[in-house]
């Protein structure tokens, strides 16, 4: 076979995005001509795009002993340099290939960016503007251009108008563009416009989940903005896929301080510490949460002291309160509060945090009573009201919960937990669609929490529109590739479509996250029964069983499965059990029916019809098993009297 054949068979397989047979077919070109420049150019193309930055460098100094006028090799070779941290030698080559190709606007582009990495911003702006002047529809130069506001201080706090022209023509050229979003966050973030800041990594990652900077930096503009809780859940994300990332850890301890979670905070500044050893301001905000535990303590301790002198001080029990609370003793807590309340019976945020101790401690009713004070007092109070919310839902009060959950959306339109329960309390009254609308808000306000697209997938799979659900499964995944609920829903979405091998792949990644979860054993049981794999599906029923000896449902579908393999008797047995733990459950009636009429028991498979048919009347399937039950017994006496 021609050598040009393979290459046209790599260039197609590239094509194809199939990289690696794409390489093997370059081989297969260059065994037979070694002196094939195209082709090491196109093998160290490939190479570069499966990240074997190397391998790819070698491919291309052989190409450019070949061709040493290619500017193309100098290129790619300049960008395995960059991605190598060779920047010397990437800036070299990208020089190279604009001698050798002046109008080469990738060229300068590239050599901006190094250039900028490198901090030589003078030179890189002048590239990027050299680029720009070569092909103005490159989004990637504006959004880097853009840049320079960063590199240099401002005297005013505004952008200058060059710049937002700037990021006003890469929108126009790409609006669906998350790093200029991103570099117009990091540049708000730097003069202080930090809710600005936040919409525009908001922006970001709605179109691309993936930006994990944008995480973290959206995180700190939180911090700056008083949104702790909300910086926490950036920060998680940004762990998650960057688990060894000091500054992160940093940061997530900074705000678990600002939320009075100090013993949290100094596991986060432990762990700052762990991999950068020399992080002086993680050694100092360690020092001073450790000292807050203790000063807690020493909190307890000075307000006793005050009480002693003035034991009709009700600041001083609430202060006290704070402390027990902080150091999660719930019950001192309760009864310094329930002092303050006896010295001053309208402090409003009193009767609050004592409702929300019991809240905590499952007492809801009486967290309801405290909450009802605290509103009577402070009509404005929106956590109050969420939090009573919360409480309501906990007792399966849902339309009280959702009245609740309006009025703190009303007080603060953005406040994300209202959206998230009040969603939730939707799903339980089964009115999806609103649910829906509520994690939609959700995910605008945070587009990187993971619980609200695996709530929303739930509600999209009770309303039957299961691909969407699986998006949002997906979605989840991708932010948290461990959570275990969205592989559970994700499964049973794609059982419903029956795509039963994805769902068996579904549960397979449940078993191995929890290999002690029955019903992912089940699930992935029904699956295999549904692919007529019985024997498997018996075995895995067989492991639910296990766990949970009482499960009804898992006897059933034993049961199905061994009928599957004609081994009645042994289903019967299954059905039997299952009615043991639930007498009144109808398909276990309904297929020990069956069952038995396979083995030629009709008058027994009549009484366990008739046993459903007491149950639900117009059960279609069972009328007519039993009238072909009752044929054949009829038959049956017609030809004994023969």
């Amino acid at each position: 076979m021609h050598f040009s054949i393979y290459f046209a068979r790599g260039e197609t397989l590239v094509e194809l995005g199939q990289l690696e047979k794409a390489i093997s077919a370059y081989d297969d070109a260059l065994r037979l001509n070694p002196d094939y420049a195209s082709a090491y150019i196109n093998r160290g193309i490939a190479k570069l795009q499966l990240g074997y930055d190397e391998d790819a460098i070698i491919d291309f100094d052989t190409a450019l002993r070949l061709d040493p006028d290619c500017a193309t090799i100098y290129l790619s070779r300049g960008v395995a340099m960059r991605n190598l941290e060779r920047c010397g030698e990437a800036i070299a080559d990208f020089n190279q290939a604009i001698h050798l190709n002046p109008y080469s606007a990738d060229a300068y582009f590239l050599l901006g960016l190094v250039k900028h990495e490198v901090k030589r911003y003078s030179e890189a702006i002048v590239d990027f503007n050299k680029a720009m002047e070569l092909n103005p529809f490159i989004a990637d130069v504006y959004s880097k251009r853009g840049l320079k506001g960063s590199i240099y201080p401002y005297e005013a706090g505004e952008i200058s108008d060059e710049d937002s022209e700037v990021y006003y023509w890469a929108l126009r050229i790409d609006p669906n563009r998350s790093e200029i979003f991103y570099q117009k966050g990091l540049k708000r973030a730097m003069l202080g416009q930090y809710a600005a800041a936040i919409e525009n990594y908001d922006k970001a990652l709605r179109l691309n989940p993936d930006l994990d900077e944008a995480y973290h930096n959206r995180g700190n503009a939180k911090i700056q903005h008083g949104q702790y809780e909300a910086a926490v859940k950036d920060f998680d994300r940004y762990l998650r896929r960057n688990p060894e990332d000091a500054l992160t850890f940093y940061a997530r301890g900074i705000a678990k301080q600002a939320l009075g979670l100090y013993k949290e905070a100094v596991s986060d500044f432990d762990q700052a510490l762990y991999f950068n050893p020399k992080y002086k301001e993680a050694d100092v905000s360690r020092q001073k949460s450790k000292q807050t535990i203790s000063q807690n303590k020493s909190s307890i301790t000075y307000y006793g002291q005050v009480l002693e002198r003035n034991p009709n001080s009700a600041e001083a029990y609430f202060g006290r309160a704070e402390a027990f609370t902080l150091l999660e003793d719930y019950d001192k807590a309760v009864k310094d509060y329930n002092q303050v309340l006896c010295l001053n019976p309208n402090h409003a945020d009193a009767y609050h945090n004592r409702g929300y101790i019991k809240a905590k401690l499952n007492q809801y009713e009486s967290a309801i009573t405290d909450y009802d004070q605290a509103l009577q007092l402070n009509p404005d109070h929106d956590l109050a009201y969420c939090h009573r919310g919360m409480a309501k839902a906990m007792l399966k009060r849902y339309e009280e919960a959702i009245e609740d959950y309006d009025t703190t959306l009303y007080l603060n339109p953005r406040y994300a937990l209202a959206y998230l329960h009040r969603g939730s309390a939707k799903l339980a009254l089964e009115r999806y669609e609103e649910a829906i609308e509520d994690y939609n808000q959700l995910v605008r306000i945070d587009p990187g929490d993971a619980y609200a697209y695996l709530k929303r997938g739930i509600a999209k799979t009770r309303l039957g529109r299961y691909e969407e659900a699986i998006e949002d499964y997906d979605t989840t995944l991708y932010l948290n590739p461990r959570y275990a609920l969205a592989y559970l829903h994700r499964g049973s979405a794609k059982l419903a479509l029956e795509r039963y091998e994805e769902a068996i792949e579904d549960y397979n990644q449940l078993v191995r996250i929890d290999p002690g979860d029955a019903y992912a054993y089940l699930k992935r049981g029904i699956a295999k029964t549904r692919l007529g794999r019985y024997e498997e599906a018996i075995r895995d029923y067989d492991c639910v069983l296990r766990h949970n000896p009482d499960y009804a449902l898992a006897y059933l579908n034993r049961g199905v499965a061994k009928a599957g393999l004609d081994r009645y008797e042994g289903a019967i047995r299954d059905y039997d059990r299952a009615l043991h733990h639930n007498p009144n459950y109808v398909p276990a009636y309904l297929n020990r029916g069956r069952a038995k009429a396979r083995l030629g028991r009709h008058e027994e498979a009549i009484k366990d019809y008739d046993q459903v048919l007491e149950r639900e009347p117009d059960h279609a399937k069972t009328i007519q098993n039993r009238k072909n039950s009752s044929n054949i017994l009829e038959t049956n006496r017609k030809n004994k009297n023969l």
